[in-house]
């Protein structure tokens, strides 16, 4: 893995120490030998080398060359596959725009109280509504003799650490008073997957024991079947338990850790009541590593796999909700989220 001290080593011009043929031949077998995901993704790597061997030349200007290396990493269609040069870094296009149905404004002016509450990096608050006089109030349902309400909490960025504190502060104030929760990750990029970890301890029941969310493995040498053995990531229960219903929110703007941590939900779900309700998330569940290219750029690739408890593999490509659903534009207007009406139905009125 390539270590950097700053931005500013990372871009440093340097005198190439090869040419452009060079450098593509070793970017494409570094790529062949390295990247976990070409069957899955049924990519024909060998035509992708015959198509650029047949465009890379020596006395290429380096914006060109960049270009075309760029497009060759695109074809694997992954938001962990970077070129970084002096001038410029590639990315996967689709995740640099991904469709979103997240809207701040309408749920902070519309579903939270003027007051909601900053945790940590977790916003928190009732969801609310109108009364007659037009005044915001808790949404609330009569559930065996109690009036329960339902928590919010909005979580944007998995880079952004949760405290053992920031979690229980938000269960302990709100557990007794709620049926259930939203758990709003949409547009979370991904980040550190200990907060995977954290979130998870607090959604499995007490009595569970050591579970296992989801296995890893790493590619270890240049055969498509070269990996080493499946890794489980485990967790225990720890800390203050929610025990209402649970509804994470997702859409494509869901990168790495975030589709890990639904990855990681199939496994909460067969011990306690959870459903996701969006879109597939964006993918993201190969962990990547990189290094330097002979002419001083760098990359990074993805070179672990992912599967879930159930054996599913296939979830880099997006993990898909238990009910799709997707803002409609009448609803955008009325300023009404789709997915948090539908959430709320869910936890009042749903089957569980």
């Amino acid at each position: 893995m390539v270590v950097l001290s700053s931005c500013e080593n990372l871009f440093i011009e340097k005198d190439p120490t090869s040419n452009n043929r060079e450098t593509f031949r070793y970017l494409w077998q570094k790529t062949n030998d390295q990247y976990s995901y070409f069957e899955l993704k049924n990519i024909d790597w060998d035509s992708v080398y015959n198509v650029y061997n047949g465009i890379i030349t020596d006395n290429m200007p380096q914006e060109e060359f960049f270009g075309h290396m760029f497009d060759m990493m695109a074809t694997l269609k992954d938001g962990h596959v970077n070129l970084y040069s002096p001038f410029n870094v590639s990315r996967y296009p689709e995740l640099a725009v991904p469709d979103s149905n997240y809207d701040v404004r309408i749920i902070r002016a519309h579903y939270l109280s003027d007051y909601y509450a900053q945790t940590g990096p977790l916003t928190n608050d009732l969801i609310h509504t109108y009364d007659d006089t037009g005044a915001k109030v808790p949404l609330v349902k009569e559930v065996n003799g109690e009036n329960k309400g339902i928590l919010y909490v909005r979580y944007s960025s998995f880079s952004s650490m949760i405290s053992n504190y920031d979690i229980d502060y938000i269960i302990t104030r709100y557990r007794n008073v709620t049926e259930g929760m939203i758990f709003d990750v949409r547009s979370n990029g991904g980040g550190s997957p200990l907060n995977i970890f954290q979130i998870c301890k607090r959604f499995i029941p007490p009595s569970s024991g050591t579970i296992t969310l989801y296995h890893s493995r790493n590619k270890v040498g240049p055969g498509p079947n070269d990996f080493d053995e499946w890794i489980p990531a485990e967790i225990s229960p720890k800390g203050y338990h929610y025990p209402g219903k649970i509804v994470i929110l997702t859409d494509r703007g869901c990168y790495s850790a975030t589709s890990y941590f639904a990855t990681a939900i199939q496994a909460v779900k067969k011990l306690h009541p959870v459903k996701i309700i969006g879109v597939p998330t964006g993918g993201g569940l190969g962990a990547p590593r990189g290094g330097q290219l002979p002419n001083g750029w760098y990359y990074r690739m993805s070179v672990t796999q992912t599967r879930s408890v159930d054996g599913d593999t296939g979830f880099e490509l997006g993990v898909p909700p238990d009910i799709v659903v997707t803002q409609q534009p009448v609803d955008t207007q009325k300023n009404k989220d789709t997915l948090i009406e539908r959430a709320i139905f869910e936890i009042f009125e749903g089957t569980w």
